[in-house]
């Protein structure tokens, strides 16, 4: 009777220790789950990003090769096509561009940003250094840029992995609010070729924080004024 007690006891001792180390397997498999997840969407969504800029590129190219002037195109959403001087202009219209206006994926945009409907900016009040040329007295050197103002960090953070560009820290800008006067000004960069606001040249990739963006015609920085995370692709170098 001892040696039989003694093996039930054992066997239970062997299930209880078995249970555990189920629990904790499954634990750690739900765990790794999760974390892929968020790589997956984070990858799918820099993804988009860069194939929405690649399409407003290619139709960027075709327009001025069939002799649009690039400063005479204008970036009017489909709510504000009746102001386009021309629908053959116009980038997003049927009858110039035909890109399709889209909006930033739900997934894509930190919901607590300044553009959380996921607004896509485009303007020519830039230029990164390093890109095309550099011409401080004057806008001629300003590069024609989109701009996915307020994605998430880990979006941003995959974006520049994926670029070769720092994550660790993420480049920064810290004495701008640029972002927030791209949302706030939406429709000042419609037809951005007339430098509405500012009237003077914007630089990404100037100071020390963001130095890891000169050249890259392609990135995301962290706004620290703003406190937005901001995705831009050049579409044209001038």
């Amino acid at each position: 009777m001892k040696n039989n007690s003694g093996n039930v006891l054992f066997l239970i001792l062997i299930a209880v220790a078995l249970f555990a180390a189920l629990s904790y397997a499954v634990t750690q498999s739900s765990r790794g789950g999760a974390d892929n997840t968020v790589k997956e969407t984070s990858a799918i969504n820099s993804a988009v990003l860069g194939q929405y800029a690649a399409s407003l590129r290619a139709s960027l190219q075709r327009m001025t090769t069939d002799n649009h002037d690039l400063t005479t195109l204008e970036f009017n959403a489909p709510a504000d096509f009746s102001n386009l001087t021309s629908p053959s202009v116009g980038v997003f219209h049927p009858s110039g561009g035909g890109v399709i206006y889209e909006l930033a994926p739900f997934s894509l945009v930190d919901q607590q940003s300044t553009n959380p409907t996921g607004q896509w900016v485009v303007t020519m009040n830039f230029e990164i250094q390093g890109i095309g040329t550099s011409v401080s007295s004057d806008l001629d050197g300003n590069d024609l840029i989109a701009f996915m103002v307020g994605v998430r960090k880990d979006v941003c953070e995959r974006v520049n992995k994926g670029l070769g560009i720092s994550t660790n820290p993420l480049p920064k800008i810290t004495d701008q609010d640029y972002s927030t006067n791209m949302i706030t000004n939406l429709q000042s960069y419609y037809m951005d070729h007339d430098y509405v606001l500012p009237s003077t040249e914007l630089v990404i990739g100037a100071g020390a924080d963001d130095a890891g963006l000169v050249g890259k015609a392609e990135g995301c920085y962290f706004e620290q004024s703003g406190g937005n995370y901001v995705y831009y692709a050049v579409l044209f170098e001038r």
